[in-house]
């Protein structure tokens, strides 16, 4: 089983992941490469359905990028 979404990563300068609900509320934010996403908000499970996320992060070589796209929650 997959229960936690987190990007498989590489030793970044930044890093940043929000996700949204699909009304645009932010179900989930991490500044930490090692923290994911339990598919959990304000303690309470979130619907299953499809969330968007948005990560920004910067290399050690200072290239900046940014990925977006969505994930389905499946209960």
């Amino acid at each position: 089983t997959n229960n936690i979404f987190k990007p498989a990563h590489t030793e970044l300068k930044r890093f940043e992941m929000n996700i949204y609900n699909k009304t645009g509320v932010l179900v989930f934010t991490s500044n930490n490469i090692d923290l994911g996403w339990n598919g959990k908000y304000k303690g309470g499970e979130c619907a299953a359905g499809n969330y968007a996320f948005v990560i920004k992060f910067e290399t050690l070589t200072g290239v900046k990028n940014t990925k977006k796209g969505y994930i389905n929650l499946f209960r």
